[in-house]
């Protein structure tokens, strides 16, 4: 069940809702878990800002990871 608030949260972030608006949906009390997965979500963001500065611009069909997560280009929903 985790699992999927997670997934939903994070879905909500890439939407562009607001922390208050995610907590709600998610049921949490503290904003603290919401952040957390807004920071994740900025970072993956960074990365693919990153590689678009790249020669070529482009990441490709590269699979990056941080860890054991893999990353999706936050803009492609």
């Amino acid at each position: 069940m985790h699992g999927l608030r997670k997934a939903g949260a994070r879905r909500l972030i890439e939407y562009g809702c607001t922390e208050a608006e995610v907590a709600a949906w998610g049921g949490w009390d503290s904003i603290k878990e919401v952040q957390r997965y807004i920071r994740q979500y900025n970072r993956r963001k960074a990365v693919w800002a990153a590689a678009a500065k790249l020669p070529g611009g482009t990441v490709g069909k590269q699979n990056l990871q941080t860890g054991s997560e893999k990353l999706t280009n936050p803009g492609s929903n």
